[in-house]
Order: structure tokens, then C-alpha cells, then sequence
């Protein structure tokens, strides 16, 4: 395997580990459980991504095939629960909108590098790992977004997501 793949995997180990620090940092600065939960969540799947990169680092380095295949990296799927009552002891939730927009140009940084690789790489099963990455990122960029989201205007993210309204009346 080529010493390119091997050196994109050690910064994508690096940059698995430097949104770990991120997220464990931001989860003890805010005052918001549901964000709390976030980014706790997100420091727990940035380890699993870190995991699966040094093994896939390991099977490269040792010239041993990889498994047929890897698809899902992650073990559980995360739902925060928003609550409007978790903003009440809240004076000032600009503080944790503006992690959360950090948060947002890590994972964005990710998907752009995994779908670089993905884009690089000749063998089908790499590309998989590297695409199945690339998911795994969008989603917590979607879960941090929908945060932001209802951290920027409560009210109407519940409309939305309860699909609340008027029913002709």
C-alpha cells in the first residue's frame, strides 16, 4: 500500500483526535444538557473513528487484507431531546451556538477530507471505509446544525419537527 494512503490515515486518526479534545472541552463549558449530550456523543464517535482508522492503518502497515466489509463505524445512533426548558437558566446561549459553528467547520473539514480520499484511492474497499466516514461525519454535521437550529429559534423548530400548525381552521 502505498506511504500516501498510510500518511492520510495518520492525519485522520489526527484530526479524529483533535475533535475529540474539541467536543470533551465544549461539553464541559455548556450550560445546556441536549448540547452537553451533542458533544459528549460526538468525543465518544470521534474515538470510534480513531479505532477504526489505526486498525485499518495496522491491516495497510502489516500488508494483510482488509475484511470484506466495512460499512457502519458507529454503534448507536444519537437523538438528542430538545426541551425549551433547558434554555430558561440559559441568559446567553451565543456562547454555545458559537461551539456548535466551530463544531460545524470540524466535521465539515472531515467530510471534505474523507471524500477527497475516497476520491483518491483505487481500491473498493477503502473507498468504502472512506465514504462510510464521510456518512458517519454528515450526520453529525446534521445533528449539530439541527442544534444550532433550535438553539437560534426554539418555537420554530418544534413547529417543524413536530409538524405543528393549523389544520385549515
Amino acid at each position: 500500500m502505498s506511504e500516501k494512503l498510510l500518511e492520510a490515515l495518520l492525519k485522520a486518526e489526527e484530526l479524529e483526535l483533535e475533535g475529540k479534545h474539541f467536543y470533551l472541552k465544549a461539553a464541559e463549558k455548556t450550560l445546556i444538557p441536549s448540547v452537553k449530550e451533542l458533544f459528549k456523543h460526538l468525543a465518544y464517535e470521534e474515538d470510534l473513528h480513531r479505532e477504526k482508522i489505526r486498525e485499518i492503518y495496522q491491516f495497510f502497515q502489516q500488508k494483510k487484507e482488509l475484511p470484506q466489509y466495512i460499512t457502519k463505524v458507529s454503534k448507536k445512533q444519537f437523538n438528542p431531546v430538545f426541551d425549551l426548558k433547558q434554555l430558561e437558566k440559559v441568559a446567553e446561549v451565543e456562547t454555545e451556538i458559537a461551539a456548535l459553528e466551530k463544531a460545524l467547520s470540524f466535521e465539515e473539514k472531515s467530510i471534505k477530507y474523507y471524500q477527497k480520499l475516497s476520491e483518491k484511492t483505487k481500491d473498493s474497499k477503502v473507498k468504502r471505509f472512506f465514504l462510510t466516514l464521510v456518512q458517519e461525519e454528515w450526520s453529525h454535521y446534521l445533528s449539530i446544525f439541527d442544534s444550532i437550529e433550535f438553539l437560534k429559534d426554539p418555537a420554530s423548530w418544534h413547529t417543524f419537527k413536530e409538524r405543528w400548525g393549523l389544520d385549515g381552521a
